[in-house]
């Protein structure tokens, strides 16, 4: 690095400090952030508007997803890979999806249930 380059600091990077959450690199929608704010829509006077609606429209959508497909994990001897260059992103993520019921009916009950 030298003088004059540009440098992008990416604030999401925050969310991945083992000194503020614990097992920081594990997925855990449960876990609480006690005063740490997450920054993934920014924080204090810069906070999106929009945020409250962004994150009710992604647990909907999530929910609702993970109500219609099968049981899943990340497939065995594979890494996640992530980027954030000003934008995060999934690089690789490999899935191991488990056996889909024996009844061929149970994708639709699923999915009936999920638009209930």
């Amino acid at each position: 690095m030298k003088k004059g380059d540009i440098v992008m600091i990416s604030t999401e990077l925050a969310n991945l400090d083992p000194e503020v959450f614990d097992e920081a690199d594990k997925v855990d929608f449960q876990r609480s952030t006690g005063n740490a704010p997450h920054m993934a829509f920014s924080y204090g006077v810069h906070l999106c508007v929009g945020s409250h609606l962004a994150r009710r429209e992604l647990r909907i959508a999530l929910e609702l997803w993970l109500k219609l497909i099968p049981p899943f994990r990340i497939a065995e001897g594979t890494q996640p890979r992530f980027n954030a260059y000003g934008v995060f992103g999934m690089e690789d993520l490999h899935l191991q999806w488990d056996n889909p019921s024996v009844d061929s009916g149970a994708s639709e009950t699923r999915a009936s249930e999920a638009s209930a």
